[in-house]
């Protein structure tokens, strides 16, 4: 059921040298290309990477895109490492080297904590949004580290009168761009039905257990979750035009509308002429043959003709409501599947 992986990267948006400066701080300039000609080899991996995210969004089936990730934040770490200093100053290399480990401890370190808390969120809202929360600090950290060497990348050309120009993206840093803003706004309409569909798990769980009062209350839980998350679903806009996300997730959650309104309440019926039938039937039971009068044999089979077509009903309902969950899941999974894939490119 669960496919939230949200992966948002930093793109290090690189300022242009100005040729013009090139020819009076030809040794500065070559030391700040060769850096980030370096810090931008990584940058075929992480598309790649993201390319994975787009097409299952699952932190285990793309760990090896992670890994070669990782094995590429590596090697440049050593090749920056390598390189020589300019005149002695080493402040560029020692900063590329912290933003580039920063990346390496995230991607393997603080990652490997996400993975493992991806199978403890499939078990509840609340462990969702710790795994997502621990998600955003990991982002924070990369935005803070991409930052950071910005700072020294502008203090070392201010140093040297070097003078940068903003830059346009080129075609791979757009298209990363790009795909995080895809997930970041897939990531936002997915979490609207996910938490109706934690709360349905949890009545589902409460009828399969008989327990009619949770059911009730979890029930009434599911009506004010749906309510409100219509409510955002309106103030959804549409990206770039695309209406399609946010109708898939409106048809889900009037999906759960329905069974809140209607098919859970006939379900708890089953339920509720399940216990008169056994409460009858123990009463009939204790009961001598002299003791069952016509009342007593009108009421034990008043109870038992309700409770067989209750029975009926109710496995008529499982069935249709179980097929819909499966037809309603994977549309919406097929239109997030285009979803990313249209607006990745």
């Amino acid at each position: 059921m669960l496919k939230h992986t949200k992966l948002a990267f930093v793109v290090t948006s690189f300022l242009v040298l100005n040729v013009s400066r090139i020819f009076a701080q030809g040794s500065a300039v070559e030391h700040m290309s060769a850096i980030q000609e370096i810090l931008e080899k990584s940058k075929g991996e992480t598309f790649s990477y993201l390319k994975a995210i787009t097409k299952d969004r699952s932190a285990r089936k793309i760990e090896n895109k992670r890994k070669n990730l990782v094995a590429q934040i590596k090697t440049e770490i050593n090749q920056i490492g390598a390189l020589k200093s300019y005149n002695g100053d080493n402040s560029l290399k020692e900063a590329s080297i912290v933003y580039l480990n920063i990346q390496k401890i995230t991607m393997d370190e603080d990652y490997e904590k996400i993975v493992n808390l991806e199978e403890i969120a499939e078990k509840s809202y609340d462990d969702l949004e710790m795994y997502l929360n621990l998600q955003e600090k990991v982002n924070e950290k990369l935005h803070e580290a991409s930052d950071s060497f910005d700072v020294a990348y502008k203090a070392f050309a201010d140093n040297y009168e070097i003078t940068l120009i903003e830059g346009e993206l080129d075609k791979k840093s757009k298209r990363i761009k790009k795909m995080g803003e895809t997930l970041d706004y897939y990531h936002e309409a997915m979490l609207l039905q996910l938490k109706c569909a934690y709360q349905e798990k949890s009545i589902v769980e409460a009828l399969d257990k008989g327990d009619v009062n949770t059911a009730e209350q979890g029930i009434g839980a599911l009506k004010t979750i749906i309510d409100e998350n219509l409510v955002k679903l309106d103030a959804l806009q549409p990206y770039e035009g695309d209406f399609s996300l946010i109708g898939a997730t409106r048809k889900l959650i009037n999906f759960f509308k329905r069974e809140a309104e209607d098919d859970f309440t006939k379900m708890l019926d089953y339920h509720i002429k399940k216990e008169n039938f056994e409460t009858v039937k123990k009463n009939f039971d204790a009961k001598s043959k002299s003791e069952r009068d016509q009342e007593a044999i009108d009421e034990y089979n008043t109870a038992i003709n309700d409770f067989n077509a209750a029975v009926k009903t109710f496995n008529e309902i499982v069935n249709r409501v179980n097929k819909e969950r499966a037809n309603q899941n994977n549309a919406w999974s097929d239109v997030a599947n285009d979803f990313n894939q249209s607006h990745s490119k």
